[in-house]
């Protein structure tokens, strides 16, 4: 079909209903992005590239990803979610854990004040720990002195004559 030789009697392929001699179906084939090698197997495609599923690693641990979801680093890098948490999730200022996505596949809310990142349970109050909103209303933080504070206990420690 592709460079119209006679298959009458040959070896062809069949590539999506096209026939193709030997030359034109190995032509056809795409190469690894990893490795360039020519892909005649089961393909891998993520972020628009082909790759043989050896060949689709973590670029921390070099395990195959195979069909597992993975992430993407700040210039194209591939890694595990293991290995993306632990370069790129922020540390709870509180607990010192990761914030990252929860077990059941939801998303961990990050709070993010006076420059510190939280769980969004363990976003509370320094002196109280009543848990704090992470939306500016009457509930959220009330910094000072650069502490994290909830409202009443941000007024009382401020001198009565400035109430």
């Amino acid at each position: 079909m592709t460079c119209h030789t006679a298959l009458a009697g040959k070896l062809y392929y069949n590539k999506a209903g096209i026939p193709l001699c030997e030359d034109c179906y190995q032509a056809s084939l795409e190469p690894c992005w990893a490795c360039g090698d020519v892909i005649k197997d089961h393909v891998i495609r993520a972020l628009e590239r082909a790759y043989h599923p050896p060949c689709f690693v973590c670029t921390t641990c070099r395990q195959p990803i195979g069909e597992q979801r993975f992430a993407q680093g700040e210039v194209g890098e591939v890694y595990c979610l293991h290995d993306y948490y632990r370069k790129y999730a922020p540390q709870c200022n509180v607990c010192g854990e990761m914030i990252i996505p929860r077990e059941d596949g939801t998303d961990s809310y990050t709070v993010e004040c006076l420059g510190r990142c939280f769980h969004e349970d363990c976003y509370r109050c320094e002196l109280c720990a009543m848990l704090l909103s992470p939306e500016p209303n009457e509930h959220g933080c009330h910094p000072l002195d650069g502490q994290i504070l909830c409202k009443p206990c941000h007024l009382s420690l401020i001198p009565t004559a400035q109430h």
